[in-house]
């Protein structure tokens, strides 16, 4: 592998993984707004084995999300949304988000992603 897609491919790896860190702290967040709102959905819906997903009244657990994320628009601002469209509420969050889409953007400005006009770049996945 050369110097350069060497240096593609490691750029990619903390944009992923900055990605990664902000969608956890917003799934974190909604995890803990449904336990406040639903903790038996929740504590069900959490639990492994097939004896929880039994138990799990799928209809209320469906309400119980959907109130969960109307309590979080309402009651929590955007900090930041991502260029895929996805909102984050948490100051974590928000903040390697940014940094995943600024890396996002090296990436296409050093040539790292595939286009029309680059065949020989690298396919690195998440444009």
């Amino acid at each position: 592998m050369n110097s350069w897609a060497a240096d593609c491919r490691n750029l990619q790896e903390q944009r992923d993984q900055l990605a990664s860190q902000a969608i956890q702290a917003e799934v974190r967040l909604l995890h803990r707004e449904r336990q406040r709102i639903c903790p038996q959905q929740e504590s069900l819906a959490s639990a492994e084995g097939s004896e929880a997903s039994v138990n799990l009244d799928f209809s209320r657990y469906i309400r119980c999300r959907q109130e969960a994320e109307a309590q979080l628009r309402q009651h929590h601002p955007v900090l930041y949304t991502n260029r895929h469209g996805f909102t984050h509420y948490t100051s974590d969050g928000a903040r390697w988000a940014r940094q995943a889409d600024a890396l996002l953007q090296s990436l296409k400005l050093q040539g790292c992603l595939s286009a029309p006009n680059n065949p020989s770049a690298p396919a690195l996945p998440h444009e």
